[in-house]
């Protein structure tokens, strides 16, 4: 398969992911008849608007990172079955970890477990762009 097929099936691939992530955001959260057991009364001054707009962002971040991992899991595994270098078995043990934020950094995680999600603002997505810049430029540099 060539380079540039490879990489439009990437993109492809991570801009369904956040669609994914968006979709799943504002299907879930706060549906109607959902209960939450363990709610810990949000503050007073939470706008719904603005939550749910970090919360679609937040998921959408993570649902990318979910997807550069794992590609990024693929592409050092080939690299390690080639050249058997004790180098990428740690950017495998590395890439892993950062798989791991992306899915437990996940705001739907606590809602499926009946927590309700707050306090989430824009500060609070940063983590997760600086993780999808430093794993698309991992990316970038896995594929050449």
């Amino acid at each position: 398969m060539s380079k540039k097929i490879l990489v439009a099936m990437i993109i492809l691939l991570i801009m369904t992911a956040g669609l994914i992530g968006v979709l799943l955001a504002n299907t879930y959260y706060d549906a109607p008849g959902r209960e939450y057991p363990n709610q810990i009364s949000p503050p007073d001054r939470l706008d719904p608007e603005d939550r749910d707009r970090y919360i679609s962002t937040k998921v959408a971040f993570c649902m990318i990172n979910l997807v550069l991992s794992s590609i990024l899991i693929m592409i050092y595994v080939k690299v390690y079955r080639e050249t058997k270098a004790e180098f990428t078995i740690g950017l495998i043990i590395m890439m892993f970890s950062l798989f791991l934020y992306a899915l437990l950094s996940n705001p739907l995680l606590p809602i499926l477990f009946g927590y309700k999600v707050f306090g989430i603002g824009p500060f609070s997505m940063l983590p997760d762009l600086f993780s999808m810049v430093a794993l698309s430029i991992l990316l970038y540099l896995g594929l050449k």
